[in-house]
């Protein structure tokens, strides 16, 4: 067990820009994880799948307690380092969670195509999850430590707007029009919170977005409450 003490640039995290992203990447996170905790179980529920597949459907949260064993990856490689360490990460971690929501779009009614729409549910929760290690990575690093506080709030208010838009406003839409409108709107809101990550392209946004080359990690598997001023971050590695 070793101890490390993370520092942020002064200054970094007062651009808008950059609040914004925050934002858009944790809305997102929370559209997905509320349409399958909540608006998928209830729309299955709807087409008559027995009470022990829906509680069993919801093991697929496992993924994010146990995205700790491959956060250490996260932190030390990168797809794409002249992209930045972590923008690298999210513009590939992005399209593939839009990728799996259109993919369960091509089936008309999910109750036919049960194994497969769990096949795409846990991938959709193992990008999810990872998308979590960079944004809180992110979030660590571009925010001065004054700031985490605020920081988590944005965390969780964007939660809540993510749980309304996965959890009600898909049913609301599956109601109206069925499963594949739900999807697809669905997809469409993941795909427009993926532009602040795009448009992040100035010079001051990428050094938020860049783990410095022999820099410690960020321990991002850690929750987003980050360390307040004279706290350090306790890392197993």
């Amino acid at each position: 067990m070793s101890t490390m003490t993370l520092s942020a640039p002064a200054g970094i995290g007062t651009n808008r820009g950059f609040w914004g992203l925050l934002w858009a990447l944790y809305t997102t996170q929370f559209i997905g994880a509320a349409f399958l905790s909540t608006g998928l179980v209830g729309i299955l529920r709807d087409g008559g799948t027995d009470l022990g597949t829906l509680g069993a459907l919801q093991l697929l949260a496992l993924v994010w307690p146990v995205k700790f064993l491959w956060a250490p990856l996260i932190d030390r490689w990168a797809p794409g380092r002249a992209r930045g360490h972590y923008r690298s990460w999210l513009l590939v971690l992005q399209p593939l969670m839009v990728l799996a929501l259109l993919a369960m779009a091509v089936f008309a009614d999910p109750q036919d195509s049960l194994r497969v729409l769990v096949i795409l549910a846990a991938a959709f929760v193992l990008f999810s999850a990872t998308q979590d290690i960079a944004a809180d990575a992110l979030s660590v690093r571009g925010l001065d430590r004054s700031q985490h506080d605020l920081g988590a709030g944005v965390q969780v208010g964007a939660s809540y707007i993510g749980t309304v838009i996965g959890g009600g406003l898909a049913l609301l839409i599956y109601d109206a029009w069925g499963w594949r409108a739900a999807v697809i709107a669905l997809a469409l809101c993941t795909a427009a919170r993926w532009s602040p990550c795009c448009g992040t392209g100035n010079r001051s946004a990428r050094r938020r977005m860049r783990n410095p080359a022999g820099s410690p990690g960020c321990s991002a598997c850690w929750p987003y409450r980050g360390p307040r001023p004279g706290r350090s971050v306790v890392s197993p590695w």
